[in-house]
């Protein structure tokens, strides 16, 4: 019992017999402005309460309660005529045998009462329920309920991007890397010389098609490489086309990919090995940290992210400068594989690789996971062997399941010694 509760019952019993031992002659004898009276007071049965001044015996020092009918009182009882007189004592002892199991109730009650708390947030299992009551009470749909997803937040104003046209060009000429490597691709697979002119082409007439539906989500302001979602829109047509050119050839896509992150590290961060490490022998994953941050920092530099993050948000130990350690090089010695996590915010293709994925596919553009793994694949010699899995990733939680506006792309690599 705590203190508050043995407190309030010592206070309430004294001042109980204070009143009663002070209570004047003529009182009723059960006021509301004491302590509630009895319930079988108040009942059909026995009638309220009231005074009468036909004391007379001041030595009894006596209260009259009116009653008619007395022998169901619980208390000792003196009659005369139609009242019944309770002496002090006899008031005390019905008071105290009906109010005790009152006291006994509010004891027990405070002695339960938790502790002040903050509020607690609720849990999955808390939305899960209340998702499923929602549906159940509004009608629920077998598969997904009746609730509609709600519009999207709207888009930040495009970022002007550096470097991009190295990747992409206004023109789509074979002078840059996406078009000049998709198309040795073709032809080494297919056998078939495409001209880059006639890949263009069909870029240019699926863009100039899906403009419209693409331009009420990521409104671009030029129509130029450096603007964020014109180049965005350009690499949703430039992979759709590359899709249908290698079609059903997975083990293509694949190579065209990889030759892609090869070019790009080469070309646009050929200065980066340079500047990450000393001597230019790299033997050891943790040698590759500089590489891996100068990499992350020059794509942001440029725009193509607005930040990005290595390593587990939960995890404050192996992340950044720290995210390989000595456990991970011996471990890629001995042939076990190395995980490495790294978080891109807002990444430019975004919009389009959503987009891809809600038509079924998985081939989507992303430029900074395939330069990583070139990098890897160089710097740590042929025997290094990398994959990597991309997650979309809504960091912020939303009430209807059925909202999911992803601002985070997750990038997750396995490295490992090639058998």
């Amino acid at each position: 019992m705590t203190h508050f509760a043995v407190s309030f019952l010592l206070f309430f019993f004294f001042t109980t017999l204070v009143h009663l031992l002070l209570l004047p002659q003529g009182y009723m004898a059960f006021s509301s402005s004491s302590f509630s009276s009895p319930s079988y007071l108040h009942d059909d049965k026995y009638p309220a309460a009231t005074t009468s001044n036909t004391n007379t015996n001041p030595d009894d020092d006596a209260y009259l309660v009116t009653n008619n009918n007395n022998k169901n009182l619980k208390c000792p009882t003196i009659t005369n005529d139609n009242y019944k007189i309770m002496t002090r004592r006899s008031l005390f002892t019905a008071t105290t045998r009906n109010i005790s199991p009152l006291l006994f109730v509010t004891a027990m009650t405070l002695t339960n009462q938790p502790e002040p708390c903050l509020a607690k947030a609720k849990g999955a299992a808390e939305y899960d329920f209340e998702f499923y009551m929602r549906n159940l009470i509004q009608g629920n749909n077998p598969r997904e309920g009746n609730i509609q997803a709600t519009l999207p937040p709207p888009l930040p104003p495009p970022r002007v991007l550096k470097s991009a046209e190295q990747i992409l060009n206004n023109e789509l000429t074979g002078d840059c890397i996406a078009l000049k490597t998709l198309s040795s691709q073709i032809s080494s697979t297919k056998n078939n010389n495409i001209s880059v002119e006639d890949i263009a082409e069909r870029i240019k007439n699926l863009r100039t098609k899906v403009a419209p539906a693409f331009a009420t989500r990521a409104r671009w302001r030029e129509e130029s490489m450096t603007d964020e979602y014109y180049f965005d829109l350009s690499c949703y047509a430039l992979y759709r086309i590359a899709a249908d050119l290698l079609s059903s050839d997975y083990k293509g896509r694949d190579e065209w990919v990889q030759t892609l992150g090869k070019e790009i590290y080469n070309e646009m961060f050929s200065t980066a090995a340079s500047s990450g490490i000393e001597g230019g022998t790299i033997l050891k994953l943790t040698d590759t940290i500089p590489i891996l941050l100068n990499i992350l920092n020059e794509f942001q530099s440029n725009y193509f992210i607005t930040s990005y993050r290595l390593g587990d948000k939960n995890d404050d130990i192996r992340t950044g400068s720290n995210i390989f350690d000595e456990y991970d090089d011996e471990d890629f010695d001995s042939g076990l594989p190395v995980n490495c996590l790294v978080s891109l915010v807002r990444p430019i293709t975004l919009t389009s690789s959503l987009q891809i994925v809600g038509e079924k596919s998985r081939f989507i553009p992303e430029f900074i996971g395939t330069t990583i793994a070139a990098m890897w694949r160089k710097e740590l010699g042929l025997k290094c062997k990398v994959e990597y899995e991309t997650y979309f990733v809504d960091e912020e939680y939303r009430p209807n399941p059925k909202d999911y506006f992803p601002t985070e792309q997750l990038l997750q690599f396995t490295i490992r010694k090639s058998v």
